[in-house]
C-alpha cells in the first residue's frame, strides 16, 4: 500500500503552519503539543510508502517535542 502524494503534502502543510506558530509563540505548549502530533502522524504514511528516513525524522522529531516539553514543564497535563 502507498499512500497517495496528495496526503504526503497535506502532512506536510501541516507540519508547515504548525512549525511557524511555533516559530511566532515558541511559548505556546498548545502548539508544541499539535507539532508533535503532527509529526507522529506522519509514521503511518512513512511506513505505507516505505520510507524509513521519513518515519525515523518523525518519530525523533515528535519525540523531542514531546522531551522539551517534559522538561519545561513537568506538571503542564497538555
Amino acid at each position: 500500500m502507498v499512500a497517495p502524494p496528495e496526503i504526503q503534502h497535506e502532512f506536510q502543510r501541516a507540519l508547515d503552519l504548525l512549525g511557524g506558530l511555533v516559530r511566532d509563540d515558541p511559548l505556546s505548549s498548545e502548539y508544541q503539543l499539535a507539532l508533535a502530533r503532527c509529526h507522529r502522524s506522519v509514521l503511518p504514511v512513512a511506513w505505507a510508502n516505505d520510507d524509513d528516513d521519513l518515519a525515523m525524522n518523525a518519530k525523533l522529531r515528535s519525540i523531542a517535542i514531546l522531551q522539551e516539553l517534559a522538561d519545561t514543564a513537568p506538571d503542564d497535563p497538555a
